[in-house]
């Protein structure tokens, strides 16, 4: 696929090609380790361990998206 073909796709094609697009990549996170930055991975495991000690607000990755998108929308 080459990037005008992505540029015909409406805007919600191109969210929801992107979506599946970052499901496939961490859905192989293993494979993709080699790929994050030493600096990004430092960052994941700070959150991570942010999160697992409770100081971390979480969501529901579909709560979050919503909110992203309701936040884009008004903003227009």
């Amino acid at each position: 696929m080459q990037l005008h073909e992505l540029t015909q796709l409406s805007a919600q094609a191109r969210v929801q090609a992107m979506e599946l697009l970052w499901q496939a990549m961490t859905e192989d996170a293993q494979h993709n380790a080699g790929l994050i930055p030493a600096w990004h991975q430092q960052v994941l495991d700070s959150r991570l361990a942010r999160m697992q000690a409770g100081d971390e607000k979480i969501s529901a990755w579909e709560d979050a998206k919503t909110r992203l998108r309701d936040l884009t929308q008004s903003s227009r």
